[in-house]
């Protein structure tokens, strides 16, 4: 307990105060966290949030951006924690159960990273990859060739399902839960702004599943177009998805069909060796 300056009423030496007016502690006086103390908040978070940046660690435990680096430096070197291509955090083998098993984010990138590089250069685009986290969207990797004009990913490392692209093909392959719930709490954020319904929600989520893949034109960026295609497991489930990003002007007659048959072959190639 920090010790309070007071000083009796009516008394006029300097630099005393009245007792009404005592000092409260305040953060500068409470005893500084250890490093070791932030290392085991940060490991924590990493833990119950996979795939986030040193951003969202530093606001979940409210420490510093610069000492969650740091702890996340120090966790990286002894292999506790694992830094993915886009500077997100995964928990590393040694904290996993069964046998040390990577998380399904960190086997997607294992498994597509080089399917990735292939498609950013032969469909000249960004490539993203992205599960679904409960109700919101989580990107878990992202490449582009060298010589492509820059293209954004994803809006950011993490949002909801009911805006862009690769989150409705994902709310698309969800539990009837999500999607009643989603719909239920977010119907008027829908896009594009023509989903103002369950049944038209609905409608687009059956041909989504229908067609194998969804064509997003600016739902969240007017200059951005996206061909979103599922990626699945083993046992069919659909677990992620890849994400073509592009400007619309390249969506003409005649090559939109190669660009969908292409990003679905490369989320075949993911599959395949998701395994």
């Amino acid at each position: 307990m920090c010790p309070a300056q007071t000083k009796r009423r009516g008394s006029h030496h300097t630099g005393e105060l009245p007792v009404a007016d005592k000092v409260p502690c305040t953060a500068k006086d409470k005893p500084p966290a250890t490093p070791v103390d932030i290392a085991l908040a940060v490991l924590t978070a990493v833990a119950s949030s996979e795939g986030a940046s040193a951003q969202e660690i530093a606001l979940s435990v409210s420490v510093s951006r610069r000492l969650v680096s740091q702890a996340l430096q120090r966790l990286v070197r002894r292999g506790l924690v694992v830094k993915d291509p886009l500077n997100l955090y995964w928990i590393g083998a040694q904290l996993r159960p069964g046998n040390g098993q990577p998380s399904r984010g960190s086997a997607l990138i294992a498994a597509g990273g080089e399917v990735m590089d292939r498609l950013a250069k032969q469909l000249c685009g960004g490539i993203a990859l992205a599960q679904r986290v409960d109700s919101e969207l989580v990107l878990v990797a992202y490449r582009t060739a060298p010589d492509v004009s820059p293209v954004p990913p994803l809006a950011a490392s993490r949002g909801p399902l009911y805006q862009g692209g690769g989150a409705k093909l994902m709310l698309a392959h969800a539990p009837s839960t999500i999607i009643d719930e989603v719909i239920e709490k977010h119907i008027e954020e829908f896009t594009p702004p023509a989903l103002r319904t369950r049944e038209a929600v609905l409608e687009v989520l059956e041909q989504i599943r229908s067609d194998g893949y969804y064509i997003s034109i600016g739902e969240l960026d007017p200059e951005i177009f996206t061909i979103s295609v599922p990626i699945r497991d083993a046992k069919g489930r659909v677990v992620a998805a890849v994400v073509l990003i592009g400007k619309p002007h390249r969506l003409t007659p005649e090559a939109t069909p190669g660009l969908v048959a292409g990003i679905i072959d490369g989320a075949k190639q993911i599959s395949k060796r998701l395994g």
